[in-house]
């Protein structure tokens, strides 16, 4: 992957991870705590694919 197409990826994963919070933090004001979890799981996936994609240590 060319540095370009890392940096469009990484913002693509931004937003998705901005989303997935958002979406998170509705479910949990409404008392729907297995969905704020699988909002929260897509999160931290989203995450872990931005440590790999950037090879963070």
């Amino acid at each position: 992957m060319d540095p370009h197409q890392k940096v469009e990826r990484v913002e693509v994963l931004n937003e998705q991870m901005a989303q997935y919070a958002r979406k998170e933090l509705v479910a949990e004001v409404n008392g729907h705590n297995e969905l704020a979890k699988r909002f929260d799981l897509k999160h931290k996936q989203c995450a872990k694919e931005m440590v790999e994609l950037l090879q963070i240590d």
